[in-house]
């Protein structure tokens, strides 16, 4: 990944409380690899806390978190260009192939980050490259799978461009997407008026 981290990257691993084999595969593949840093929660505590996590973890200059479900190709990291201080790179997906209620919840996430906080992102639900500096001084707050809403709102408050790239979006090869589970959503939507909240309050302090 030479446009990403040319000689120095770790590979941080979130096993969000999986239940099945995950565990046990995973200590396989990365035993006595250094670059690997394992994280286990005991229980699920979702796409939220587990972002906030990596992110907090993460020691490297640019920072970026993958899904483990194979949809994102990594190839495209290669194709990321360099960025500075004041910018960062989100990938966007044209084609997702989501049904129809997947489809609604996609479209009310981009009306509402549009309306409420000003993102005007093609999908602020995807692969993103931050930096860490960028990260360490946000605070984050919200828990759920808002909190990508709530980095790039606040990256946008302090005059953080974004630099946005076409991404494919590839089929899963097993299991179902957990991102429109009944839990995901009431999650969420009960973290919506909060990340207003806090958004709110972030501009008005960083405005003075």
């Amino acid at each position: 990944m030479h446009a990403i981290a040319p000689e120095n990257f770790e590979i941080i691993i979130i096993n969000d409380g999986s239940t099945d084999q995950s565990e046990e595969i995973i200590l396989k593949s990365i035993q006595n690899k250094a670059c690997f840093n394992y994280q286990k929660h005991e229980s699920n505590k979702g796409i939220g806390l587990s972002l906030r996590r990596g992110y907090a973890l993460a020691k490297n200059e640019n920072i970026c978190a993958v899904p483990g479900d194979c949809q994102f190709n990594f190839k495209e990291l290669l194709l990321c260009p360099s960025f500075n201080e004041k910018q960062f790179v989100s990938f966007y997906r044209r084609r997702t192939g989501y049904n129809l209620y997947r489809m609604f919840l996609n479209h009310f996430n981009r009306f509402v980050n549009r309306l409420f906080l000003g993102l005007k992102m093609n999908d602020v639900n995807w692969i993103k490259v931050y930096k860490k500096s960028q990260l360490a001084v946000l605070n984050l707050e919200v828990e759920s799978s808002l909190v990508e809403s709530e980095i790039c709102a606040k990256l946008f408050i302090q005059d953080i461009s974004c630099i946005e790239m076409e991404s494919e979006y590839l089929d899963r090869l097993q299991d179902e997407s957990k991102g429109g589970a009944l839990k995901t959503v009431k999650q969420a939507a009960s973290d919506l008026f909060k990340l207003i909240k806090v958004i709110h309050t972030y501009k008005r302090k960083l405005n003075g």
